[in-house]
């Protein structure tokens, strides 16, 4: 499905109000995120699905391009929340966010009444630069939320976003791993961005690990945490124990 889509098209899945989009014909799955060190699943990251299981990107690009993603953001977020309710409860669980979206008091609010686990927020890499950073850094205190960048070496999610931003985790771009077995150009980029990661105190996430090669290359890397569909693509939350137990008994079996 390409990434145009009509009006129609977007109104058939949201219904638009005067306070914004209502998140109907929409869910969230979420997708396990693995501990490579102690080889078990820590959290899992939400993402936007149509009820069908199919991508919603077309819908969010489409939005962002008509210029009106930020109503469709929090509505988005709230309902992740929502969802995850009955996830276990000693799982993280990420949301993607632009970094204005840091600053709402609707934001606020959601997680004030979702004290059930550890939050992170993941800044998009499309997300525009945070210039007041000061404020950004105690914003995220207030919250107590961890800070990911998300797809590392992609858009605005580069070295001086993680010198400033100090996140808890830096994900590294799927594209760029893959590139950078191969290429010593992107070898040197991907270096780079784990220097500055590791300057910052960060911990790295491999994005989108999908072969055995892959792991190891991320292994290798040093990488502490790893997502993709090698462990698990992402299923509804009632899906999660099941996916987490078949995927440890896996896990286990390979290391026998």
């Amino acid at each position: 499905m390409g990434v145009e889509l009509s009006h129609r098209g977007v109104n058939s899945v949201l219904n638009m109000t005067d306070l914004g989009p209502k998140t109907e014909g929409l869910t969230t799955f979420f997708q396990p995120i693995l501990d490579l060190e102690e080889w078990k699943v820590c959290g899992v990251e939400a993402l936007a699905r149509l009820e069908d299981g199919g991508s919603a990107y077309p819908l969010i690009a489409q939005a962002q391009q008509d210029g009106w993603y930020d109503k469709l953001e929090l509505p988005l977020l709230e309902m992740a929340m929502r969802e995850s309710e009955s996830l276990p409860a000693d799982l993280f669980c990420t949301l993607n966010i632009s970094g204005t979206s840091v600053f709402s008091d609707r934001l606020e609010e959601c997680l004030r009444a979702h004290t059930e686990r550890r939050w992170g927020l993941e800044i998009l890499e499309n997300s525009e630069r945070v210039w007041e950073i000061e404020s950004f850094r105690q914003r995220i205190k207030e919250l107590g939320c961890l800070l990911l960048i998300d797809d590392a070496g992609d858009g605005n999610s580069d070295e001086v976003r993680i010198r400033y931003m100090l996140p808890s985790i830096v994900k590294l771009d799927r594209l760029l791993l893959i590139r950078a077995q191969h290429s010593d150009t992107d070898r040197m980029r991907l270096e780079s961005l784990i220097s500055e990661a590791r300057s910052s105190g960060a911990f790295l996430l491999a994005e989108g690990v999908e072969t055995s090669c892959q792991l190891d290359f991320a292994l290798e890397l040093g990488c502490e945490y790893a997502q993709g569909f090698y462990f698990s693509e992402a299923v509804a939350a009632h899906n999660i124990p099941a996916k987490i137990q078949e995927l440890e008994d896996r896990l286990w079996m390979d290391a026998q």
